[in-house]
């Protein structure tokens, strides 16, 4: 019944309504502000502050609210989620509550033992962030020497796991599309395939105050868009089953670089369909976090999500007065809901993206 009202409420939402009918299908909470990695095209981590990170009980208590307002799954990211010592007993009380699981990591603290504890509490999705298949360009871009290893260490180890015990379990890898990885990207799209990850998803470098604030010499030149088209091009052709995304999205990395403004054209269902969570309990619509909904230290989050204040920030996003991103935690969700809107029936589907999507809500 639960998957039922979301599929409702995304062909309303796609049709024009501002007012959900029910809470997000999917939360991503940033659970805590701590970071062991120094990316450089983020800036998330020099905060080195957890000293307002939601409590061990507040957790508790949010994640009951969202099992009462219908939400189906739960994204635990941070900064980097496992520098929370408390991680381990929040995730197994919402794997309890019957929450999708999935775990956004860099993997510096992945050991067999970690990885153990997290599979035994519910986690069935690890989404791991690699930008090369060349492991001194990644650790330079990702800031810690030995990141590469560590990544594809903890995926082995997850791997034999699921052999073992035949466990429904999802291994994932992010890459940040940025000028120093553009001519790796089909290298890297084969790396992790041969290594046995299960998708990858590969989104554009952002340039965003406050959280993700990237070196100048991260973003893309204009002379290199035409091998980043190739590169993805070639990617769709030949590892289109493993990627996590629409070739649509895809296929428009060169013009939100070039003419970011006409992709408002999909509407944004953040804080309709998704929205994320602050580790200081700020309900904000989605990762760029232009607006703030509410805090669960003063309201508790049915109040916030369905207040007129977050139904103005809806409004105003439906007017396109918001900033323009292309994250693919919220862009691949804008454009099924505009095709669908224009019933573009050959585009809306797309069996592996949907097969990689609903693998989130299991």
């Amino acid at each position: 019944m639960g998957l039922i009202k979301h599929a409702l409420n995304f062909i309303l939402f796609s049709f024009g309504k501002i007012t959900p009918i029910t809470g997000p299908v999917r939360v991503h909470w940033d659970i805590t502000e701590l970071c062991n990695s120094k990316c450089r095209h983020c800036t998330r981590w020099k905060i080195k502050n957890s000293k307002d990170d939601l409590s061990y009980r507040e957790c508790i208590k949010f994640i009951d609210e969202l099992k009462k307002i219908g939400t189906l799954a739960i994204s635990f990211a941070g900064n980097e989620p496992l520098m929370r010592k408390d991680i381990y007993e929040i995730i197994e009380y919402a794997c309890r509550k019957g929450f999708a699981i999935s775990l956004n990591t860099n993997g510096i603290l992945m050991s067999e033992e970690n990885i153990n504890r997290l599979i035994d509490n519910g986690v069935r999705s690890f989404i791991f962030s690699l930008d090369s298949r060349y492991k001194e360009k990644n650790d330079s871009i990702r800031g810690v020497k030995g990141a590469f290893e560590k990544i594809f260490a903890a995926a082995k180890i997850i791997k034999e796991i699921k052999e073992k015990t035949g466990k429904e379990i999802t291994i994932q890898v992010t890459t940040v599309v940025n000028n120093e990885n553009i001519n790796d990207l089909e290298k890297t799209v084969k790396l992790c395939k041969d290594k046995g990850f299960d998708k990858i998803v590969l989104q554009p470098i952002h340039n965003i105050p406050k959280y993700f604030e990237s070196e100048e010499e991260l973003i893309p030149k204009e002379e290199n868009f035409p091998e980043m088209e190739r590169q993805i091009n070639s990617i769709i052709e030949k590892y289109g089953n493993f990627i996590a995304v629409p070739k649509e999205y895809l296929k428009n990395f060169r013009t939100f670089f070039e003419n970011p403004l006409s992709l408002l054209k999909y509407r944004c269902g953040a804080s309709f369909i998704t929205c994320d969570i602050r580790a200081n309990g700020d309900v904000v619509p989605c990762p760029v976090g232009f607006a703030k909904m509410g805090n669960l230290r003063e309201n508790s989050f049915r109040e916030i999500w369905f207040s007129e204040a977050s139904n103005k920030i809806r409004k105003n996003i439906k007017n396109n007065k918001h900033p323009l991103c292309w994250f693919a935690c919220i862009q691949p969700i804008n454009i099924t809901s505009h095709n669908i809107r224009y019933l573009k029936i050959g585009k809306i589907i797309d069996k592996e993206f949907l097969k990689h999507a609903f693998s989130k809500l299991k």
